[in-house]
């Protein structure tokens, strides 16, 4: 795998949780982070990079803000000599 993405429609903007607190995605700040139409992609995600950890997305416009629930991407092994990635969704999101 070497990307991750997930969706958001509206104005919006993507955190990452970290600890108690959400920190805003700015891919301006880094370029592996792409918005495109809602989506976020994050480039090669790696555990170095703390990629690992929940996501969210809170979309706005004329009518009012929402806050997406939260995805988690997480990294697991299979065996002791064959390592590969996995997506956990914990939910899906969508704005009507």
């Amino acid at each position: 795998m070497n990307e991750f993405s997930k969706s958001c429609i509206a104005g919006y903007e993507w955190f990452k949780q970290r600890g108690q607190n959400n920190e805003k995605l700015d891919p301006l700040a880094d370029e592996r982070f792409t918005f495109i139409n809602g989506r976020l992609v994050i480039d090669s995600p790696s555990t170095a990079r703390e990629d690992d950890g929940r996501y969210q997305c809170a979309a706005e416009n004329k009518y009012g803000k929402i806050l997406s629930n939260q995805v988690e991407l997480a990294f697991g092994c299979k065996n002791h000599f064959s390592c590969i990635r996995f997506i956990t969704l914990l939910t899906r999101f969508s704005c009507h």
